[in-house]
């Protein structure tokens, strides 16, 4: 069961702790799942089509070796710190956003099925953790989000 946009409202709300915490490392748990690991508490992502979630975990939960899209994130997030959390437009998805430039974010679009992690480079998708699934629009590597 997914997240609903009210669910969602109030998870960012909590996790506004993470605000000011630098990015140590950044690990995939799954093939649907990140975590980052904070000076604080680790922040878990995750986009499975049957329970798409943003929680807060105190331990670190076994992990897979890294793919392309975890790898990514390392080398352009780690040492970020965390300037900001939001829910754009009220939708079912979150946006973190990283202090530094480029302007970067990480946005978790928590919709069931669909659900997803894209990094962004200001609103240009620099990719995702899954392949694209939506048939309305495109969020391929280059192409504004």
């Amino acid at each position: 069961m997914s997240l609903t946009a009210e669910e969602i409202r109030l998870v960012v709300a909590e996790l506004q702790v993470l605000v000011g915490s630098r990015t140590r490392r950044i690990y995939q748990q799954d093939r649907f799942t990140l975590l980052l690991r904070t000076q604080g508490p680790t922040l878990c992502l995750s986009c499975h089509p049957r329970a798409s979630r943003l929680l807060l975990v105190h331990q670190l939960p076994e992990r897979v070796p890294a793919r392309d899209f975890c790898i990514l994130c390392r080398r352009r997030l780690e040492g970020r710190i965390v300037s900001g959390l939001s829910q754009p437009g009220g939708d079912r998805c979150a946006r973190i956003s990283f202090r530094g430039e480029p302007e970067l974010s990480l946005v978790a679009e928590l919709t069931g099925r669909h659900a997803n992690l894209l990094l962004l480079e200001g609103e240009t998708v620099l990719g995702s953790l899954l392949p694209n699934r939506s048939q309305k629009r495109s969020l391929e590597p280059g192409r504004p989000y």
